[in-house]
């Protein structure tokens, strides 16, 4: 029988895009090469917008709230609060239970839950898409439908070079691992439930950062870079000044006999990503925020957006690129224009003008000037647009200030040159 979509991968994305098919009636395959609730580096921070767009999450996937934000340097830190009174930053998960949960919630919905089954291959015809697989046993099968959703983030690319379909080959890689440490030390040296973000070119990475997010009862940590090897954690985790104090007691915690875990993330959107009977979503499309690169917001909205086009398309019998380039529109007007162009900008001023230290102190000095970020809040909370205050034109023109006092004219001038080419006002 065939059916009306096939999503490959039950990540964010697929599980996303199969939730919003299923519960309107399509009739959806969903394939994960993986056993539900494997591990999955990710250091599990989910800001605001989530809950916003998809609803609060059950208790037994939220680990706690995010209620502070810590940005960090070699030997200083700036914290900040959100704008609003009694809001959150967002909410922390484990992405094994986040995703487990997501894909049940799919198969609740109604979509035909695979698991252990990979998708090696797919073959376009003019009425229908074929997609074989083969289990973790050794059998195959072949799955057909009229559209093919593909999601499967960046662990294989075997499904779209059989298609000639695009996908990512600039990335970044991260390093991470979970540890274990008491409540009462995680209150009184992290206040709680916060994530915490250490800039240091040197001692950590020159196109990225270091992270410590909490959880009851854990932190999870790692890097993340251009290249990058476990050995540069251990020795970050053993002495970087500013991090290596703050895992002070914590024990390291094995997952499947491991204790370090890496991943690549993209590190920019594909060029084409809807073909004839078929859309490309979440990180296999590299819908990232290339400057802290999250992208669990990005990689469900898109699967929502996804599976929108896709029941236009199935009630028109439609399912030509031209009519499934409505995708691409609106990605773009919803994911894009908002969030990610944004991105792009900061990620050049950060990452490739050679100033990342120099930035780094620049905004934890904002944060630390009481008289300064007093003011920015004042005037963050008259503006309902701004939801993060870093990203905020008022606070990047302090830093600019902050800048001007501290460094000689032409070291400043060639700092502001960046500035402006990465932050057209």
């Amino acid at each position: 029988m065939k059916a009306d979509a096939i999503v490959v991968g039950a990540g964010p994305a697929g599980s996303t895009c199969a939730i919003e098919l299923a519960k309107n009636g399509a009739h959806v395959i969903l394939l994960e090469k993986s056993a539900i609730g494997r591990y999955k580096p990710c250091a599990g921070g989910l800001l605001g917008a989530n809950e916003e767009e998809f609803g609060k999450l059950p208790n037994s996937v939220r680990q706690q709230s995010i209620n502070q934000v810590v940005i960090g340097t070699k030997d200083r830190i700036g914290k900040m609060n959100p704008i609003h009174d009694g809001e959150k930053f967002g909410t922390l998960v484990y992405r094994t239970e986040y995703d487990r949960y997501l894909a049940e919630s799919a198969q609740s919905a109604g979509a035909e839950l695979y698991t252990e089954t990979e998708a090696i291959s797919a073959n376009r015809f003019n009425d229908r898409i074929e997609v074989e697989t083969i289990s973790k046993n050794g059998e195959k099968n072949t799955f057909l439908s009229n559209l093919l959703v593909i999601a499967t983030g960046l662990s294989s690319s075997k499904i779209q070079r059989s298609l000639g379909v695009e996908y990512p080959r600039e990335t970044v890689n991260c390093v991470q691992a979970e540890f274990t440490i008491a409540d009462s030390i995680i209150e009184e040296r992290f206040g709680g439930g916060d994530i915490e973000i250490y800039w240091d070119a040197k001692g950590i990475a020159s196109h990225g950062y270091a992270w410590i997010f909490t959880k009851p009862g854990g932190l999870t940590v790692g890097v993340l870079d251009y290249f990058i090897k476990v050995e540069r954690l251990k020795k970050i985790i053993k002495k970087h000044p500013a991090i290596s104090p703050r895992l002070q007691g914590a024990q390291p915690l094995l997952i499947e006999k491991r204790h370090y875990w890496a991943a690549s993330i993209p590190d920019r959107i594909s060029e084409y990503t809807y073909y004839p009977r078929t859309l490309v979503i979440g990180d296999a499309a590299g819908f990232v925020d290339r400057m802290n690169y999250e992208g669990i917001y990005y990689a469900r909205k898109s699967g929502k957006i996804a599976a929108e086009v896709i029941l236009k398309a199935i009630s028109r019998k439609n399912f030509s690129a031209a009519y499934l380039g409505r995708y691409e529109k609106r990605w773009n007007r919803e994911i894009y224009l908002p969030y990610l162009l944004d991105s792009r900008f900061t990620h050049h001023f950060y990452y490739h003008s050679s100033y990342l230290d120099e930035f780094a102190k620049a905004v934890v000095d904002v944060l630390n000037d009481e008289t300064v970020i007093k003011k920015l809040y004042q005037e963050a909370r008259k503006n309902k647009e701004i939801k993060y205050l870093y990203k905020s034109e008022i606070f990047q023109l302090e830093m600019v200030k902050k800048l001007q006092e501290t460094y000689d004219k032409e070291t400043f001038n060639d700092m502001y040159k960046h500035f402006i080419h990465e932050n057209p006002v």
